[in-house]
């Protein structure tokens, strides 16, 4: 009896040990559930699209985020144009309507001070006595010629203005109101403009008085027939245009005495010339003239001066044209 007692527990002995193990289990567990303040939370690590935490286990779905902001999904997409930061603040781009307002309002001051600059050289000229007025290199366009003209060309009419320098401008045709200036203009300077053609209204309007019109550096192609609208002219000057051909409307202008058409690309001369009973002075410099008319050689005694340098096509001359261009070279 008494060896079984000593190696076979009491009752009371197993009971006590259960209810010890009981209790360190429920305490470990317990403990285990609450987070320690000694070590730090497992981070999320993302690669790819594979989400692991620090420890190398796969992250669970329904774990939160460790802090607030910080922390965005990486299944959401964004949007590369509506963000914060420098997304933001970045100006949007100027709507095209407001653009183009604003070059409308540039326009309209730019047009304003051309005409102030026009008008204050009217105003300079006319203080002084002058019979002419100079607008050179001002920038007037064909539609700031028109409004100047529209305001003072009854000034200019009754300050007896004979001549009107438009010389470096960006006129690329003539207005209408041009015309207006026939009571008195007799001289009319247009050269270095970007003109395509002439007027005819103009041309017309100023035939009785326009005595010298000078149209050097400019883009003319064709003489219209209306230049022998002309009929007081005397000195016309076509330097360094584009014009291929002469038109025959030249021989009726009877009071010409200078023709100056250098640097063009004239093949010939119209024969109509001959009719010009006061032309004195023909110069057809550096053209690509291959051949003269014969009539032309009537000319040769009432010419004062014929240069027809720099044509290389140019093989032969009416003997005397060409004892006329050995006086003028020599």
């Amino acid at each position: 009896m008494s060896t079984s007692a000593q190696s076979s527990p009491s009752c009371s002995q197993v009971d006590e040990e259960r209810s010890h193990s009981s209790s360190s289990a429920h305490c470990s567990s317990s403990s285990s559930s609450e987070p320690s303040t000694l070590s730090p939370p497992p981070q999320l690590h993302t690669t790819g699209s594979h989400a692991t935490t620090s420890t190398g286990a796969p992250a669970s779905a329904k774990s939160p985020p460790t802090s607030g902001a910080s922390t965005t999904s990486s299944s959401s997409p964004r949007n590369p144009t509506i963000g914060v930061g420098s997304n933001a603040s970045s100006s949007p781009a100027c709507p095209p309507r407001a653009q183009q307002r604003d070059e409308e309002q540039q326009k309209r001051d730019l047009n304003g001070l051309v005409l102030l600059k026009a008008r204050l050289e009217l105003r300079h000229s006319l203080r002084r006595g002058l019979s002419s007025v100079h607008l050179d290199g001002i920038s007037l366009t064909q539609r700031d010629l028109s409004l100047f003209l529209q305001r003072y060309s009854t000034e200019l009419n009754r300050a007896h203005v004979s001549c009107l320098s438009l010389v470096r401008n960006s006129l690329s045709s003539l207005p209408d109101e041009l015309g207006d200036l026939s009571a008195s203009l007799e001289v009319l300077s247009l050269e270095e403009n970007y003109l395509s053609g002439l007027n005819s209204t103009v041309l017309t309007k100023l035939g009785d008085r326009l005595q010298r019109l000078y149209l050097q550096r400019n883009h003319i192609a064709v003489l219209p027939e209306s230049i022998c609208q002309l009929r007081a002219l005397r000195r016309l000057f076509l330097d360094r245009n584009e014009l291929r051909a002469l038109p025959a409307a030249l021989g009726s202008m009877m009071n010409l005495q200078w023709l100056s058409v250098d640097d063009n690309e004239l093949s010939t001369l119209p024969v109509e010339l001959i009719e010009c009973e006061n032309l004195e002075w023909i110069s057809v410099e550096r053209n690509h003239l291959v051949s003269l008319p014969d009539d032309l050689a009537s000319m040769a005694y009432r010419l004062r001066f014929f240069s027809a340098l720099g044509n290389e096509r140019l093989v032969w001359l009416p003997l005397s044209m060409s004892l006329l261009c050995e006086q003028v070279s020599a």
